[in-house]
């Protein structure tokens, strides 16, 4: 299969949400779960880099700069990994910004709508403020315009929502982990144990329960769904199943968690309202869920649903999955040598089977954001590609300056951006972080995300200039 790359509009192909959560995957030496409805290997095809496409991107290195294509691939260590995701995981929020500093105070700028800020008063904070009463926190999480901060003694603050100040949480003690999504709220304790509030229909009601379990190491939570990690890498899940994506082969709903009988040696999952992967400690990755834009990766397209745990055979090696989960639904993966296969809704085009990005190597995180996408590499170069709201892609443009609203941009260099060790990406507002902790920003700045003084607005009317096309330094260091 032979993907238009300007048609597709990336330079491609050989992939959210998350996010929301997202951890560092090592390696093991042991297998994975058994196969499910294994078909003839799949065979990747490519699409190489040319210099009709070199001349017609802004910003792509020309031949006598820095190749992205490496002579020879290295591997790169896990710790390149983790370090990119832990960076980027301090930076939370849409609208109003939550960052965690190394001394774990926690500063808030932006939308200060439902307190998010840590105090109520004020619909812009356009300079970094200080959250009062919160110290010595490890850790932040972001649900709808409520903000959860993990201190180094297991103790949640939560703040947001209306709430004069933020307050501690003291029905449990000990917390370990704590996500939430649509619908739901999840605990886990550092003994292993799991504790649930949320929606009557979905989890458990709204009263605190605990979960009846085997000791877990991590949770993962999709829309109304839940994955629990046992010590082990057995998987159990519940929540709606409406297209399969708790992968226990059938779409009704359970409240019960059950556990997925062909998974072992799970690391990480990644799920959203329709289907879910899985990522085994050898680099395997598994798919379930709706297939209708060929998201399980099994070479189809249909709108039935794979309610069990597909491998995907022509993946190896992968390190981290993401799944950009908005309008087009696309999913990356990036292997040991930092090299990125795409699959899904990629551009235009629906694939159906992974491809790998020709022209992108050394790639340590991808962030994805409204279809669009970003990767840094181990050289502290940023790479950007798809459609361009608001000067997202860092470009100079925006989605005006295209024929068409939907037109997107094949892979290019963003020429600013040098030494930078992790991406963040809050709708439309991407932030990049260098290796001294300085923050650059650019795209959307409808609540004053960039620090720069202005605010606009996204859909109607407004002060369109106070959106940066360009990255600007924001005046923030994340560690200092």
């Amino acid at each position: 299969m032979m993907i238009n790359t300007k048609k597709v509009g990336f330079i491609m192909i050989k992939k959210i949400i998350t996010t929301t959560m997202m951890f560092a995957v090592t390696i093991g030496l042991f297998g994975c779960g058994s196969d499910e409805e294994t078909p003839p290997p799949i065979q990747s095809s490519t699409t190489s880099v040319t210099t009709e496409n070199r001349n017609n991107v802004d910003n792509v290195p020309s031949e006598t700069e820095e190749t992205p294509i490496p002579a020879e691939l290295a591997e790169i260590p896990d710790e390149k990994f983790a370090t990119a995701e832990n960076i980027s995981a301090r930076l939370v929020g849409v609208s109003s910004i939550n960052a965690l500093k190394d001394d774990g105070s926690v500063w808030a700028w932006g939308n200060n709508d439902y307190a998010e800020i840590g105090f109520k008063g004020g619909k812009y904070v356009l300079t970094p403020h200080k959250v009062q009463g919160v110290e010595n926190i490890k850790s932040l999480s972001w649900i709808f315009q409520i903000i959860e901060a993990l201190d180094e003694n297991g103790v949640i603050y939560r703040w947001g929502g209306n709430r004069e100040a933020p307050e501690v949480l003291d029905e449990l003690s000990d917390i370990k982990q704590q996500v939430g999504a649509m619908g739901v709220q999840v605990t886990l304790k550092s003994d292993g144990s799991v504790w649930s509030s949320g929606a009557e229909t979905f989890a458990f009601g709204m009263q605190l329960t605990q979960i009846e379990l085997p000791p877990i190491e991590k949770i993962v939570v999709g829309n109304y769904c839940v994955f629990a990690i046992t010590e082990n890498g057995e998987v159990y899940a519940w929540g709606e199943n409406h297209y399969g994506q708790l992968g226990i082969g059938t779409t009704a709903e359970t409240l019960t968690p059950t556990k997925l009988t062909n998974l072992t040696n799970i690391v990480d999952i990644v799920s959203n309202s329709s289907q879910s992967f899985a990522l085994c400690s050898n680099g395997d990755v598994y798919a379930w869920g709706n297939n209708e834009l060929g998201i399980v990766g099994n070479g189809r397209v249909e709108r039935s649903s794979q309610t069990t745990p597909y491998k995907i055979q022509s993946l190896i090696d992968i390190k981290k999955i993401y799944f950009d989960g908005y309008n087009n639904p696309a999913v990356y993966a990036i292997n040991k040598y930092g090299q990125v296969y795409s699959w899904g809704r990629v551009g235009s085009e629906t694939v159906s089977t992974p491809q790998l990005i020709i022209g992108l190597n050394g790639v340590t995180q991808l962030a994805l954001d409204d279809n669009c996408a970003f990767a840094v590499t181990v050289s502290g170069h940023v790479y950007a590609w798809g459609q361009n709201w608001h000067g997202s892609l860092g470009n100079g443009k925006s989605a005006s300056d295209y024929d068409s609203t939907y037109a997107v941009e094949p892979l290019f260099r963003i020429e600013e951006l040098k030494n930078i060790v992790a991406l963040s990406s809050h709708h439309r507002t991407i932030l990049a972080i260098e290796e001294n902790g300085e923050i650059w920003g650019w795209g959307s700045n409808y609540s004053g995300e960039l620090l720069n003084g202005k605010t606009g607005d996204n859909y109607t009317s407004g002060d369109s200039h106070a959106h940066e096309k360009r990255p600007i330094r924001i005046g923030f260091n994340l560690f200092k």
